[in-house]
């Protein structure tokens, strides 16, 4: 239910068991080497809705290479009811069951075409009328007009915190990703979910 959506990830269950128990929570670890040029001049980015999308974060992989994820990996996903599809989909996936972080991986090439070569201007809005996405699971859909989406200057790529959509995702020609990590409104989420 909506009031229990701390308890959808590993790490949000452990939370909810050590107040319920007293016992000490061992959080994960963040420590990640980042490194590399910044994404200043490689993408734009523009949230309209802030309301419904308050914090939006990017983050540029080059160098990817597209294969099936371990078997351990997929194995746990299947156990989460998720389906694998590679390892970088899987990534993300995994990552969101641990700690609760919806993440979406668009592929970088895809969205520079999109934008004609010019670096891509990714924006948080809300769908114009009649508007439609295929995501990921080939359902095209019309997107009510409460749904906040993740777009570029030529239309939706995905909606936010939800599903991706076919067109952008990561895929096996994908060599560079565009991470999307982003926090949302969760009553708009659960919204669009029913």
């Amino acid at each position: 239910t909506p009031n229990l959506a701390r308890c959808a990830s590993i790490l949000g269950v452990a939370r909810e068991v050590a107040a319920l128990t007293g016992a000490e929570l061992r959080q994960p670890s963040y420590e990640v080497g980042w490194t590399g040029p910044a994404l200043q001049g490689r993408v734009r980015l523009e949230i309209r809705q802030a309301e419904l999308n308050p914090r939006f974060v990017l983050g540029l992989i080059e160098g990817v290479h597209i294969g099936p994820s371990p078997y351990q990996v997929q194995r746990r996903l299947r156990l989460a009811g998720m389906r694998p599809i590679n390892n970088i989909v899987d990534a993300t996936n995994y990552a969101m069951l641990e700690v609760g972080q919806p993440l979406h991986a668009f592929d970088y090439e895809v969205l520079l075409q999109r934008s004609g070569g010019e670096p891509p201007t990714v924006i948080t809005r809300l769908p114009e009328s009649g508007e439609h996405l295929t995501t990921l699971d080939g359902v095209q859909r019309s997107l009510d007009d409460f749904t906040i989406l993740v777009a570029d200057t030529q239309g939706a790529l995905s909606i936010g915190g939800v599903m991706g959509g076919a067109e952008s995702a990561a895929g096996q020609r994908t060599n560079t990703v565009l991470l999307e990590g982003a926090a949302r409104n969760f009553l708009n989420i659960r919204r669009t979910v029913a």
